[in-house]
């Protein structure tokens, strides 16, 4: 070729790339297909992912991508399966890529993040095949961030991801340090134990188009600050509270929660306000639930519960735990009057207000509450 052809070919070449869109926001893309990943449901995986997603995190701002695929991750044990440990700025995406395991003993976490700053998991489904709901804490945690060993992770995303038959689907746990900063949307939970989980970690939370169907427990926190969550459960026919509000060793505050109830089935509850603190002194404050209940079965007992247990692990009729600052609204249909909004089990050391909202039915609200509360009609 002509030196003057080959200038010629250099500069079309320019002029090509210069009119090709850029995406603004290109990563470089870690490809699991490139490390020995197959997707084909049968061979393991797992070694091919893990070793993308080491390459990826030396690089901020890379991405991970999984194209579409039935991802064996092989049997769990108790160990993590793939672990994302001092990475920042990465994504891990899916495209019709399912990652799944099978569950045969104790708690094991798919995606085990500990020690990262901003890290996105997007498009991904789960599925742990030895999930058994009845077994306590033997299942796949889809998503686990720890707030072990020493740093705690922020800046935490997980967007459009189906989560089915796990134990959960996101779970914060680890109290050496705290993990902040967390962003949920779009994600849909089914036939699963948890579906969020924030064991006295998981601060700074939002959570937006979140859907849980056929879960035993749908929204578990405690000794967490500064939530703000809307989501929507059904077909909860379980005798689990579906969503527990607790203290153990931790003050649990700063909660507003939007949530649609479906079809509840049995049980003692739907929301509880719950102490079962290790010095018996625990805190619940600044609690702002909004709970419209729909077709609520017969069998339901009460719509929300305000209790607390001893140090014994029993139900105590007079408590030095404190509720502080509790509001409670939401439209309720019920299929009789057997069924109460609130039930006041154990007796507060210092007088609790809850606050209930218009929307609450009169005659769904006790008359002559249990001593040691008092309820106001009207924003606290």
């Amino acid at each position: 070729m002509s030196t003057r052809r080959e200038a010629l070919v250099v500069l079309g070449a320019a002029a090509l790339a210069a009119t090709r869109p850029v995406a603004a926001n290109a990563r470089p893309t870690f490809d699991v297909r490139d490390h020995g990943a197959r997707g084909d449901g049968t061979t393991s995986d797992t070694a091919a992912i893990q070793a993308a997603i080491d390459a990826a995190r030396k690089v901020p701002g890379a991405r991970v991508l999984l194209p579409p695929g039935d991802y064996w991750l092989g049997e769990a044990n108790g160990r993590e399966l793939l672990s994302v440990v001092d990475a920042e700025d990465l994504v891990i995406e899916g495209r019709e890529a399912r990652l799944r395991c099978r569950s045969m003993a104790r708690a094991s976490p798919l995606i085990f993040v500990a020690e990262s700053r901003g890290v996105t998991i997007r498009g991904l489904s789960f599925t742990d095949d030895g999930l058994d709901r009845n077994v306590t804490w033997r299942g796949a945690h889809a998503i686990f961030v720890s707030g072990y060993p020493t740093r705690g992770c922020s800046d935490i995303r997980v967007e459009r991801c189906a989560f089915r038959r796990v134990l959960s689907a996101f779970t914060v746990s680890g109290d050496n340090a705290r993990v902040a900063g967390i962003a949920l949307s779009d994600l849909d939970v089914r036939g699963s134990y948890y579906g969020l989980n924030f064991q006295n970690n998981g601060d700074h939370v939002r959570g937006t188009e979140l859907r849980f169907a056929d879960c035993r427990r749908s929204y578990f926190p405690y000794g967490v600050d500064d939530h703000e969550v809307t989501f929507t459960s059904e077909a909860n026919r379980t005798g689990s509270t579906d969503i527990l509000i607790k203290s153990y060793t931790r003050p649990t505050s700063n909660l507003r929660i939007r949530a649609t109830s479906i079809g509840k089935g049995a049980g003692d509850a739907i929301a509880a306000f719950e102490h079962q603190h290790v010095t018996a002194t625990g805190v619940i404050r600044d609690v702002d639930l909004h709970l419209d209940v729909v077709d609520a079965r017969c069998e339901l007992r009460s719509v929300a519960v305000f209790r607390s247990y001893g140090t014994d692990g029993q139900l105590e009729a007079r408590t030095n735990s404190a509720w502080e600052r509790i509001r409670l609204d939401g439209t309720v249909a019920l299929c009789g009057r057997s069924t109460r909004w609130l039930e006041l089990a154990s007796t507060p050391a210092r007088e609790t207000v809850i606050h209930v909202g218009a929307a609450v039915a009169d005659d769904l609200v006790p008359a002559r509450p249990r001593a040691g509360f008092r309820i106001v009609r009207g924003a606290a």
